[in-house]
């Protein structure tokens, strides 16, 4: 059942943004070259990406959804 986004889902919601762009930040690695890459993200598009996914779960006009895990 999808619920809204509370703010204890925010280590999880990060986990799977990072899972999920991980193998496309691999292909732009590959396809660019380290050094290209490395330069546009600071060598580490993981802490990048986080902020980004943080900055939009506090934004209190972007309502949020989820689909909790399963576990859970």
């Amino acid at each position: 059942m999808v619920r809204p986004y509370h703010g204890t889902d925010e280590p999880d919601v990060v986990h799977l943004s990072l899972r999920a762009w991980a193998p496309v930040h691999a292909a732009m690695r590959e396809v660019m070259g380290a050094e290209i890459f490395e330069r546009l993200y600071d060598d580490d598009w993981r802490r990048q990406q986080q902020r980004d996914v943080e900055k939009v779960l506090a934004d209190e006009e972007t309502e949020v959804w989820i689909l909790p895990r399963r576990d859970h």
